[in-house]
């Protein structure tokens, strides 16, 4: 899966009642969206989904090092595919989950 479909997919499994993510549209870079941060090689660097809910295929976003998901309602254990080195040698550095409501 490619990055711009990745984060397409993001964002349509997200309740956005604010339009928060409006920018995300198929006829724009998605370097350019809201909470989006790329590298110089188009890449998505920096990913901000504050207050938002998730899919897994943010797991697709091979070039992810920075992930914010505060504010969001998570349920079980956080996923490998977002809390786990992606790739392997490259660990999300941080990982913001303040206010997540993850279980105890």
């Amino acid at each position: 899966m490619t990055t711009y479909r990745a984060l397409l997919s993001v964002k349509s499994s997200i309740d956005d009642p604010d339009s928060r993510l409006s920018s995300w549209t198929p006829n724009t870079s998605h370097c350019t969206w809201a909470g989006v941060t790329c590298d110089s090689h188009n890449h998505v660097t920096s990913l901000d989904l504050s207050g938002l809910n998730l899919s897994p295929d943010i797991a697709f976003l091979i070039c992810l090092s920075n992930l914010t998901i505060a504010e969001n309602n998570l349920s079980g254990p956080i996923p490998p595919e977002i809390s786990g080195p992606i790739p392997p040698s490259q660990p999300l550095q941080p990982l913001v989950l303040a206010g997540a409501l993850l279980p105890h």
